[in-house]
């Protein structure tokens, strides 16, 4: 089953979620943590939970090429989580995280509003975090009013 439209108001439920990451290529086993689950992926988690549903990377900052290259394949899980909670094409949900990126690198959180969907994108970079350069980015509810 495909993901989520945009046009919707409410998200799929979790198993379409699941099932969604699965066929984009995120096959490890999914662990219960209080909440909702994650799955441990190469450089990071994925998490979902209670409507906010986003993935935390780790990004390479040893050199600028470094720190480019991870970037680029950190938002490409962006994208895919994206992709299987909305059910928007690929360049659109890559274009919207791109952006916050490169917005994040200058300023804190950026959230963006997904059309008439009651959900935001956001992405999240810090350098506080254990010493570590980390990304946060995901798709949560947005305010209803």
């Amino acid at each position: 089953m495909s993901a989520h439209s945009s046009e919707g108001k409410s998200y799929p439920p979790t198993e379409n979620i699941k099932k969604a990451l699965k066929a984009l290529g995120f096959e490890r086993p999914w662990a219960s943590i209080g909440t909702g689950e994650k799955q441990i992926i190469e450089n990071g988690e994925i998490w979902l939970r209670n409507n906010d549903y986003f993935a935390v990377l780790g990004v390479s900052d040893t050199d600028e090429n470094g720190m480019h290259m991870s970037l680029m394949n950190n938002l490409t899980t962006c994208a895919k989580l994206g992709m299987a909670i909305t059910g928007e094409s690929s360049s659109i949900v890559f274009k919207k995280f791109g952006s916050l990126t490169k917005n994040a690198l200058t300023e804190p959180e950026q959230k963006i509003r997904s059309g008439d969907a009651p959900f935001y994108f956001h992405v999240l970079v810090t350098e506080l975090i254990a010493n570590k350069t980390l990304m946060q980015c995901g798709v949560s509810a947005g305010q209803t009013n």
